[in-house]
């Protein structure tokens, strides 16, 4: 979508499960700067959810690499130390325990620019020109095309997180900086 100005070398990856390896990355690369895109939790929630991601324990090609313990995948994100767990949760409470697992990680990175997903759909073009200026990109040939189909995915669900999620999930996620469930 961008060039750099400058000849610096960039590497893009648009997944959340890599974050975990993030801190690993900075410490053997100091300068490197990491982007995060911030969108609301609910809507997070229910993006991973309606994605079928944690249905059940199946291989999932958008969080590969997993890992498997018998018959039964899980996101290479997860600690292993808490699989007892996870294969205690629903599959609400899987995408928020994913969703935590993650943020986890993401707050030990100190060099990072975060942009918000809800400024990029509600306005791509503005959201465009003020990544541009921040991170000193130009607009590459496909960057036009590439805003004019931005569309907002209606994921919200009218649903009662309280019948899904057990409170101190809840309170954990509610906790998040991209702000509260309800």
């Amino acid at each position: 979508m961008f060039f750099k100005k400058n000849s610096n070398p960039s590497i893009v990856i648009k997944s959340l499960d890599h974050t975990k390896y993030f801190y690993d990355l900075k410490k053997k690369y100091p300068n490197i700067k990491f982007i995060f895109m911030k969108r609301d939790v609910l809507n997070s929630l229910l993006s991973i959810k309606n994605k079928g991601w944690f249905k059940n324990y199946n291989f999932v090609p958008a969080l590969s690499p997993m890992f498997r313990i018998r018959n039964k995948y899980f996101p290479h994100g997860l600690d292993k130390k808490d699989i007892k767990f996870w294969l205690s949760l629903n599959e609400y409470e899987r995408c928020a325990h994913y969703i935590l697992e993650l943020s986890k990680y993401e707050k030990k990175i100190n060099n990072k620019v975060i942009f918000d997903y809800d400024e990029l759909i509600e306005n791509p073009s503005l959201f465009a020109n003020k990544i541009s200026k921040k991170l000193n990109l130009k607009f590459g040939p496909k960057t036009n095309k590439i805003i004019k189909s931005i569309k907002e995915q209606k994921v919200y669900q009218d649903i009662d997180l309280y019948k899904k999620i057990r409170p101190s999930v809840l309170n954990k996620l509610n906790l998040l900086p991209s702000g509260s469930l309800f």
